[in-house]
């Protein structure tokens, strides 16, 4: 049972960040806008407090969308039962979650300024909650962020996947 739910809980997971990733939205009267939004900051990378969760280099050769260790928030706490990782045909995932209980909007502005300049940044705002989704796309797999709020708690979900 719980190796089905762990099992669910990472498809679901690949489903987000999959999700996340997505550029185009449609309104209630069937018109679809595209939206993209690029952060502009060449902010380096900054190491995260414990150096095995990651160590944050920007890609040396400064390309946009070269494979880089993703920094991990300041003072989040690992979810070990939440991550995920495996291998298959030539493509890899692995998936860590962190949370925080900082506010989710203090933290996608952190990845804002903390990623590199060539991630696509979605950052939205209603009724007082943020979601933000930050993506980097490659020729041979991608990476991404994914900031949301659950109950109080900022959940953090780091996606990469190697392969196509």
């Amino acid at each position: 049972m719980q190796y089905s739910f762990r099992f669910a809980a990472a498809g679901l997971a690949l489903a987000l960040a999959l999700a996340g990733c997505a550029k185009t939205a449609h309104d209630s009267a069937g018109s679809t806008t595209t939206t993209t939004i690029t952060t502009t900051t060449d902010a380096a990378v900054t190491t995260a407090p414990d150096a095995t969760a990651a160590s944050a280099a920007a890609p040396a050769s400064g390309a946009p969308n070269a494979f880089i260790v993703v920094p991990v928030y300041p003072g989040a706490s690992e979810m070990k039962d939440q991550g995920v990782s495996m291998a298959a045909n030539g493509t890899s995932i692995a998936i860590n979650v962190y949370s925080s209980p900082d506010d989710s909007k203090k933290i996608a502005d952190w990845y804002t300024a903390h990623l590199p300049a060539g991630w696509t940044n979605h950052v939205l705002t209603s009724d007082g909650k943020t979601v933000g989704t930050f993506s980097s796309e490659g020729s041979d797999g991608n990476q991404s962020v994914i900031v949301t709020t659950t109950n109080g708690v900022t959940r953090v979900q780091i996606a990469t996947k190697h392969g196509q």
